[in-house]
C-alpha cells in the first residue's frame, strides 16, 4: 500500500510536469521572438544561480524606496546565515564579452587544478558548459586525491507568445562529479570513490496576478569502498501564490522519493500559504502536512506550519520574526558534502525542528554598507550526529537536540578601492545523548576578509579565519583544538585576456583539524593564469 501511493505520487509529479510542456503548445496571437539572453561567463567549481540581465561591473545607485526594500525583504527567503570560512578564489575571470576561458594553477605537494568553460547562445537558449580536474600527491602519505566534474547549464526566456509560461525563464542543468581519495586517519588508509550526478530543471514565471514556480530532479550519489552505497533522489515541486489589495494567498507541492542501499527514503509535503501586508508591516503563514519516511523505517505524518512578520522600520532598517515546525529533506548527497569520511552503512534520518525561532535585525543605510544580527533556536529530533566508526569513518546516530546560535555579518566599502567584510556565530547545543555539546558544532566561529583594488589590473584579497575548540564524542570531553588560519591572494590582469595568480594559504602554517585524525595541509603555495577567449 505504502509503495501504491508513492507510485501514485510520482505519476502526479509526471502529469504536472508534462502540463507545462503542453502548455507551450498553446498560443496566444502575438509572435514574439525569442529573447535574446546575456552573455554571461562564470568560473570557478562553486555553482552560482545567476537571474536573467547583464551582471555589470558596480556602480553607486540611489536608496531603494520603502515600497522597494520591502518587495525585496520578502518572509519568502529565509535569513541569510553565516558564511563559512572558506578558502581564497584559485581561479577569477570578469564578465566579458568574452564567450569562454582556460585555466590551469600549480600547487605544492604536486597539486595541478585545470577548469574550462565556454558559453553559446542556440536557438534561444544560453548554454554553458564547464569542466574541470584537481588532483594532488598530498601534503602527507596516504592524503593523495583526484576530482573530476563536467557540467551543463541551459537558460531559456520563453516568448510571451507561450500560454501561461510567456516571459518566464527555465533553468535546466546536468551534472557529473567524482572524486577520488583516501581515509589517512587509519593506519591501513582504505581508498574511496563518490561519484554524483545531477539532472533537472526549474522553471519560474508569472501570469496574470499568479507567481509560479516549478521543477523536476533527477539525483545519484554513489560510495564505493571494499562494496557500494548508493542513493538515488527522483523530485518534483509545484508553487503557486497570488498577491492582491495587501492579501496573498498560494500553495506548494513537494513529491520527494528516494532510497539509499535499496531502503525507502521519502519526503512528501504539502502546504497552503499566506500574507497580508499593510503599510510597513507584512505577514506570513504556511500550514500543512509532511509524510516521511527514513532508512530505518520510522516517520509518518507530521503537521509543517510557520508563521512570521516582517516590518521596515525606516528605508535603513528591517526587522524579522520567524516560527515553525516541519521536517526537512535529507538526501545521502548532502551528508557525503558535510562529511566525505561518512561510513557506507550511516543511516539517513530527515530531521523534525519540533519548534524554531528565529529574529533578526538588518541595517542597511547605504548600497555599500549593511550590518545584520539573527538569535535561532530550534529543538531538534532525528538530528545526524556524527560518531567515530571504523577505519576512518563516521557512523550517524539519531539523537535530540537542542540547539541555539547568534549570527552576526557586516560589510563596508570604502571608498571604490576596498570592501571588509566580517561573520562571527556563537552556538550552544545541548542533548541528552551527549555530556557536553554536540560533536562537531563549533561554539565560536569567527572569519573575515579585506578586498583591495591596487588598480585596475591588480586586486589582492586577504582571509582571517577563527575556529574555537570542538567536540569531537558524545561521551567524552574529546576536543579538536582551536586553530586560525589566515589566506592571501593577489590577481594581475596582464592583459585583457591574460590573468596571472599568485595565492598563499593557511600562511601561519597551523594544524587544522575539522574532522578528528583528518588534519589539513599547512602552507600552501600557488600560482596560476587563465586566458579567455
Amino acid at each position: 500500500m505504502k509503495y501504491s501511493m508513492l507510485f501514485s505520487w510520482a505519476c502526479a509529479i509526471c502529469a504536472i510536469t508534462s502540463g507545462f510542456a503542453l502548455a507551450q503548445t498553446s498560443t496566444k496571437s502575438a509572435d514574439t521572438s525569442p529573447i535574446e539572453l546575456p552573455t554571461i561567463v562564470v568560473t570557478g567549481d562553486e555553482t552560482i544561480n545567476v537571474p536573467g540581465g547583464t551582471k555589470n561591473t558596480p556602480v553607486e545607485t540611489d536608496n531603494l524606496n520603502e515600497k522597494e526594500l520591502s518587495e525585496l525583504n520578502t518572509l519568502e527567503k529565509e535569513p541569510p546565515q553565516l558564511l563559512p570560512e572558506r578558502r581564497l578564489p584559485t581561479l577569477y575571470m570578469p564578465v566579458t564579452e568574452y564567450r569562454g576561458f582556460v585555466a590551469g594553477e600549480l600547487g605544492m605537494h604536486f597539486t595541478p587544478v585545470i577548469l574550462a568553460g565556454y558559453k553559446a547562445d542556440v536557438d534561444g537558449y544560453s548554454l554553458y558548459a564547464r569542466g574541470g580536474l584537481d588532483a594532488s600527491s598530498g601534503h602527507i602519505d596516504n592524503a593523495d586525491y583526484s576530482k573530476f566534474h563536467v557540467g551543463l547549464d541551459a537558460g531559456y526566456l520563453a516568448p510571451e507568445k507561450y500560454w501561461i509560461l510567456g516571459g518566464s525563464r527555465t533553468d535546466s542543468r546536468i551534472r557529473y562529479e567524482g572524486q577520488t581519495f583516501n581515509l589517512y586517519a587509519d593506519s591501513t588508509a582504505p581508498s574511496r570513490t563518490i561519484r554524483e550526478f545531477d539532472l533537472g530543471a526549474d522553471v519560474t514565471g508569472s501570469y496574470d496576478q499568479f507567481g509560479y514556480k516549478a521543477g523536476i530532479s533527477l539525483e545519484s550519489t554513489t560510495l564505493t569502498q571494499d562494496g557500494d552505497a548508493a542513493g538515488s533522489n527522483v523530485q518534483g515541486y509545484v508553487s503557486v501564490r497570488s498577491q492582491k489589495e495587501g492579501f496573498g494567498a498560494g500553495g506548494s507541492i513537494t513529491v520527494d522519493l528516494g532510497s539509499v542501499r535499496g531502503t525507502g527514503v521519502s519526503f512528501i509535503e504539502a502546504l497552503a500559504a499566506g500574507t497580508y501586508r499593510k503599510n510597513k508591516l507584512q505577514f506570513h503563514s504556511e500550514l500543512g502536512i509532511q509524510l516521511v519516511e527514513n532508512t530505518h523505517a520510522d516517520g509518518g505524518a507530521i503537521l509543517a506550519g510557520a508563521v512570521g512578520f516582517e516590518y521596515l522600520h525606516n528605508e535603513s532598517m528591517t526587522i524579522t520574526g520567524r516560527a515553525w515546525t516541519g521536517a526537512r529533506q535529507l538526501h545521502w548527497r548532502q551528508l557525503l558534502l558535510e562529511n566525505p569520511y561518512t561510513h557506507l552503512d550511516a543511516e539517513v534520518n530527515q530531521p523534525v525542528d519540533n519548534i524554531g525561532l528565529a529574529g533578526r535585525i538588518l541595517y542597511h543605510p547605504t548600497t555599500e554598507t549593511f550590518l545584520s544580527g539573527e538569535i535561532r533556536v530550534v529543538s531538534v529530533s532525528n538530528y545526524s550526529m556524527f560518531v567515530p566508526a571504523s577505519t576512518g569513518t563516521f557512523s550517524i546516530v539519531p539523537i535530540d537536540a537542542l540547539i541555539a546560535s547568534f549570527t552576526a555579518e557586516a560589510s563596508l566599502q570604502v571608498g571604490q578601492t576596498d570592501v571588509v567584510s566580517a561573520q562571527l556565530q556563537a552556538q550552544l547545543s545541548s542533548s541528552d545523548s551527549v555530556s557536553s555539546s554536540v560533536p562537531y558544532l563549533a561554539p565560536f566561529v569567527l572569519s573575515g576578509s579585506y578586498v583591495r583594488n591596487w588598480s585596475e589590473s591588480i586586486q589582492s584579497d586577504v582571509v582571517l579565519a577563527w575556529n574555537a575548540a570542538t567536540a569531537t564524542q558524545a561521551d567524552t570531553d574529546a576536543d579538536l583544538p582551536a586553530w586560525v588560519r589566515c589566506d592571501i591572494s593577489t590577481r594581475w590582469n596582464v592583459t585583457e585576456r591574460l590573468g596571472l595568480l599568485l595565492s598563499l594559504q593557511n600562511i601561519f602554517d597551523t594544524s587544522i583539524q575539522r574532522w578528528a585524525g583528518y588534519e589539513e595541509r599547512g602552507i600552501f603555495v600557488s600560482a596560476g593564469a587563465r586566458w579567455k577567449f
